[in-house]
């Protein structure tokens, strides 16, 4: 993520930043507001720690179900 010169905490909490990398490089970015995070997805923001992203490896997995 140093490639989209993100500044630590720019999240503006207790809304919630996002940024989505696709395979070919390309990014997304947006933000959630605090009171649809609680309505659609029932998630409270109550600290906000900076940690690195997590990486889905979601194509081994489904290779090890086969």
């Amino acid at each position: 993520m140093d490639d989209l010169n993100i500044k630590e905490n720019e999240s503006s909490f207790p809304n919630a930043y996002y940024v989505e990398k696709d395979d070919d490089g390309t990014t997304i970015s947006g933000s959630v507001v605090a009171d649809e995070l609680l309505n659609k997805y029932k998630i409270k923001l109550i600290s906000w720690d900076y940690t690195q992203p997590i990486k889905n490896n979601l194509s081994a997995t489904e290779e090890q179900k086969r």
